[in-house]
């Protein structure tokens, strides 16, 4: 689950995966303007957030894994 939550101050928060050697995009769906959540599966072990756009956000964010549509 990648959620966030804050004052975006117009900022973008794009979650991504390293596949190849390469970050990549999840998808348009863990790519946030605004506090939410969404749920996305992957086999790499290394992802990394991206802020673009806006100056003073403050925002958290959380990425934990589901079970049974539960964050552990």
């Amino acid at each position: 689950m990648f959620a966030v939550q804050g004052t975006f101050a117009d900022a973008t928060l794009t979650l991504q995966h390293k596949l190849g050697g390469v970050w990549q995009d999840i998808g348009a769906d863990a790519t946030l303007t605004e506090s939410g959540a969404t749920l996305f599966t992957t086999s790499s072990t290394q992802l990394q957030v991206t802020e673009t756009g806006g100056t003073g956000a403050t925002i958290t964010v959380v990425v934990e894994p589901v079970y049974e549509n539960k964050a552990l």
